[in-house]
């Protein structure tokens, strides 16, 4: 006889749903991604496992976000081999220092990661991308942000 352990999928869609859920990142999220359909797909992805996220489609509509509301994360979809994303994710950098910046970068033919660092990301992932990847990456800065 197998052992069934009780707190099934389900049982954790309740727990989200039910007003006692604390939201497993309690600051808001910006999600940066200049493809508007992709961008509300992503966002509707983060809200359905509890996040509170925000959408912008321009590093200027993003920096005009962050002026007004604090962000503890961004997520920045970007084509690194264009010179236009690099500088906007340092302008993103600038506006919000304390800001944890996952980039997910959609040209992997360079070397994406070092490139990420070096303007400002704090993280990467190379699209195409496991939603789940992104989900441990912000469940790791909530970690991190609670024990600091």
């Amino acid at each position: 006889m197998s052992a069934h352990h009780p707190f099934t999928e389900h049982t954790r869609a309740q727990l989200r749903a039910s007003a006692a859920y604390q939201s497993p990142f309690p600051n808001p999220i910006l999600l940066v991604d200049p493809d508007v359909d992709l961008g509300r797909g992503l966002l509707h992805q983060l809200t359905r496992h509890g996040f509170c996220a925000d959408l912008a489609i321009t590093v200027e509509a993003a920096r005009a976000c962050v002026g007004v509301r604090y962000y503890r994360a961004m997520v920045v979809v970007a084509d690194l081999a264009d010179g236009r994303h690099r500088s906007g994710l340092r302008q993103l950098r600038e506006a919000a220092p304390q800001t944890w910046i996952i980039v997910i970068a959609t040209n992997t033919e360079i070397d994406a990661c070092q490139l990420i660092h070096s303007h400002g990301g704090d993280a990467c992932l190379a699209k195409p991308f496991q939603f789940s990847d992104l989900l441990l990456r912000l469940e790791l800065l909530a970690h991190l942000d609670r024990t600091v």
